[in-house]
């Protein structure tokens, strides 16, 4: 049976966070909490790279698709509202990331399958394409509520870097769907910009079997 992925927003439980201070990359290190660094054109030039099939210049609908944690994302970079992301939106969107020069960033999630509070599985957030050489990915296990605050590798905080990511779910007591994993086709944006006052609370990751 087909599974269908819907991830939304609701200030559900903890209020994010985020701790600001100037470097070079998203990690902790004896000088305290870096920025990534961001490059907006760069970003743009890589996207449309890999994703503009057809070489018009926009990325539609069925080349978003492509990569998930753009999708996720896609309505705050389509700034004229046609369902497709140009060179200078996408430009425009990653411009203000690096103005505001935001290290780490505190979040929570809660993840449900078909409903029910999703425990002990392990989320694991990957840095999208364009970023993967510039933040850090991120993980963490949820609790008996489904709720989960990842965190970087060898970190002693529980915050992880802000940006577009792909979300792969493993459970030990249920075995998921590959769109849920392996071949994961769920995707997030984390960040503080208030585009959506949603975002400010827990983002909820809901995986859904069809007709559930």
């Amino acid at each position: 049976m087909k599974s269908t992925p819907t991830i939304r927003t609701g200030s559900v439980l903890v209020a994010a966070s985020f701790v600001l201070l100037t470097a070079s990359s998203c990690s902790l290190n004896s000088t305290g909490i870096a920025v990534p660094s961001w490059k907006p054109s760069r970003f743009a030039d890589a996207i449309l790279d890999k994703l503009d099939k057809n070489n018009d210049g926009l990325i539609d609908a069925e080349e978003l698709a492509e990569s998930p944690s753009l999708v996720a994302g896609a309505r705050f970079i389509d700034g004229n509202n046609d369902g497709q992301l140009s060179h200078e939106e996408l430009t425009s969107r990653f411009e203000v990331y690096r103005k505001m020069q935001i290290g780490l960033l505190a979040k929570w999630f809660r993840v449900t399958y078909n409903g029910r509070p999703l425990h002990g599985a392990e989320v694991r957030f990957v840095p999208a394409f364009f970023l993967a050489d510039v933040i850090e990915p991120a993980t963490g296990t949820t609790d008996n509520m489904g709720n989960v605050q990842p965190a970087i590798e060898n970190q002693k905080l529980a915050a992880m870097c802000v940006g577009y990511y792909r979300v792969e779910v493993r459970s030990p007591q249920i075995e998921l769907p590959p769109q849920f994993n392996s071949a994961s086709t769920l995707g997030v944006e984390v960040s503080p910009i208030s585009d959506d006052p949603l975002t400010d609370g827990t983002i909820e990751i809901r995986l859904l079997d069809k007709g559930k």
